[in-house]
């Protein structure tokens, strides 16, 4: 809070300052409504990283790699959540399944199969398990896929 306090101090003079603060009685009252000025929620800062989080998209990265950006950004928002929520069970469990939702929704196409099977699991599975899943389904995708036949590219012989 004190780096925001300097900024309207620094540009108002002793007297504008004074007259500006006059109406508080106590230190606190005037640290309190500065702080109420200058100090941003951070209501913004979730609003980009939600942004972030919903534009993120599977595409062409790893599972490693897609887990690790989409990963970095719930951290990211976890530290704009309210300290009564970060241990309040049920709040917890739900954030858990939004994440999980939000994992899924993100991977490329050639994980349907796996993604619905894993959203009729009873009880559903943790994020952390299901990445497990999708690095053993994408490895044996790769594995079919430098296996499979190579289609020749269409020949036309012309006899005259």
């Amino acid at each position: 809070m004190g780096a925001h306090i300097v900024m309207p101090i620094q540009v108002a003079s002793l007297t504008e300052l004074t007259s500006w603060l006059a109406k508080y009685d106590t230190k606190k009252e005037v640290l309190d409504h500065l702080d109420r000025l200058y100090t941003q929620s951070n209501f913004t800062k979730q609003y980009k990283l939600e942004f972030e989080i919903r534009a993120l998209q599977h595409n062409n990265l790893s599972v490693q790699e897609f887990y690790a950006a989409i990963s970095d950004l719930w951290d990211r928002l976890s530290l704009t959540e309210p300290n009564v929520l970060k241990d309040f069970t049920p709040y917890i469990d739900r954030r858990e399944e939004q994440r999980l939702v939000q994992f899924l929704m993100a991977l490329r196409s050639n994980f349907e199969g796996l993604r619905g099977l894993i959203l009729h699991r009873t009880p559903l599975p943790t994020v952390d398990s299901v990445v497990h899943e999708l690095i053993a389904e994408d490895s044996c995708i790769k594995f079919h896929a430098d296996r499979a036949p190579k289609t020749a590219t269409p020949t036309v012989f012309v006899v005259p």
